[in-house]
């Protein structure tokens, strides 16, 4: 039958909607295959410059928690008296966006505390997979033959789940049959059952306006969240690819390399391919999808139903590694980056060799 495939995030317990297919089938598909990068695609605005308008005024050059604390003087809520540590520290026990952006709403300077959580949130609903452990794994993966950035999770997984069997069988001496049953799946298996599918919010102001759908505000508040939702709208719009002529970067974070998004951009333009879909007019080609895929695939057994290098693919160098996707200028300076662009598309360029030509 073949080894099927499912990309894991086993930081967050989730999977790609693109998984449960042979390799092969969904590689370079553009319809299945539109998920992954998206998931770890961080906003323009990200560590630069807020682009929020202001919670209460119109112009955030005059120093706005500065002003926040001045308009707050002439309150009488204990509150806004409190120091901003405390604020800050009331604001990080809430557990809910709705409840979050409503409290940042209710005054200028617990809106000008709370941003950098708002942001926070935002990236969340944006990038979910960013900077998690991410490996695309086959059915035939030993369970303990995993990349050594995942071993111990699996581990600790398959115990768990054994020492649930062994609560629900009511004995600690019943070894024997939680065993049968762990072994009956193995970590794919389970992690198949188990883990949630992702589904990235893809507006971001939607989403906002669908939290505070059934919210009553005062025109006061009002104000303040048409400020809000024009910063949200700049926000998602700086999400764009095409928003800026820096080039865009795939990142590993826990090697410290990177893929140039405009090497790859050109790899497809060399190489794309029209693809004939009843009712759709697609390209197959390469995308960091591609990019990321060539290098985070994993399993005891090469069989993945491609015509290529099967035992270089299916031991991805990169498989259990952190990634997000952001822009040259606006990567992390904590971190000594090696660019690999050369070396990850000469390989991509050859799975498509074996695959198209």
């Amino acid at each position: 039958m073949g080894q099927y495939w499912r990309i894991f995030n086993f930081d967050d317990s989730q999977e790609c909607p693109v998984s449960g297919a042979k390799l092969g089938e969904f590689f370079w598909d553009p319809v299945q295959f539109c998920n992954l990068s998206r998931l770890l695609t961080l906003p323009r605005c990200i560590r630069g410059p807020s682009p929020i308008i202001g919670w209460a005024s119109e112009s955030k050059s005059d120093g706005p928690l500065a002003i926040a604390r001045r308009n707050a003087r002439n309150s009488r809520s204990k509150l806004l008296q409190l120091p901003v540590e405390i604020i800050w520290m009331i604001l990080d026990k809430i557990e809910t966006a709705r409840d979050l952006l409503c409290f940042c709403l209710a005054h200028q300077l617990i809106g000008e505390v709370g941003e950098t959580m708002v942001y926070n949130m935002f990236v969340e609903w944006y990038a979910p997979w960013q900077g998690c452990r991410i490996a695309c794994i086959g059915d035939y993966t030993n369970d303990d033959d995993y990349p050594a950035t995942l071993q111990t999770c699996v581990t600790h997984e398959l115990a768990r789940e054994r020492k649930s069997l062994q609560e629900q069988e009511g004995t600690e001496d019943s070894e024997d049959s939680s065993e049968l049953a762990i072994s009956k799946y193995g970590f794919y298996s389970l992690a198949s059952e188990r883990y949630t599918t992702i589904r990235r919010v893809a507006d971001i102001s939607y989403a906002v306006e669908r939290l505070f759908k059934s919210v009553s505000l005062t025109p006061n508040d009002q104000r303040k969240y048409n400020n809000l939702m024009e910063a949200l709208l700049l926000f998602s719009e700086g999400g764009s690819m095409a928003d800026t002529n820096t080039p865009t970067v795939l990142c590993n974070l826990s090697k410290g390399v990177y893929v140039r998004g405009d090497a790859v951009a050109d790899l497809h333009k060399k190489l794309a391919l029209p693809l004939a879909r009843p009712g759709l007019a697609l390209t197959v080609g390469i995308a960091f999808d591609q990019v990321l895929l060539s290098q985070i695939c994993w399993s005891s057994d090469s069989n993945c139903s491609m015509d290529c290098d099967m035992q270089r693919l299916t031991r991805g160098p990169w498989a259990g590694d952190e990634f997000e996707i952001t822009w040259l200028d606006k990567m992390r300076d904590d971190i000594t980056w090696s660019d690999v662009t050369d070396v990850v598309l000469a390989w991509v360029e050859e799975l498509w060799e074996s695959s198209w030509v």
